[in-house]
């Protein structure tokens, strides 16, 4: 599958897996993790007897509640 055509399903994806997930918003799985182990990161929603998922919606406002880092906020 072509990098373009996964970047297009994960834009419309409601749920999101973790790796889906993790990319979205720039971060290992290792990193993802540590952030729900923290309780940083939105809940995920049980999809199956071992699998999670992401709301995408929920993924997006926690971006958007995120500070901009320092260096890009200066540049503004």
């Amino acid at each position: 599958m072509s990098n373009q055509r996964c970047t297009e399903q994960l834009q419309t994806a409601l749920v999101l897996r973790k790796r889906q997930a993790a990319r979205l918003i720039g971060v290992s799985i290792a990193t993802l993790d540590r952030l729900r182990a923290a309780g940083s990161f939105v809940r995920p929603i049980q999809l199956g007897e071992q699998a999670i998922g992401f709301l995408r919606s929920d993924i997006e406002n926690w971006l958007a509640s995120r500070p901009l880092c320092s260096h890009f906020a200066e540049s503004i």
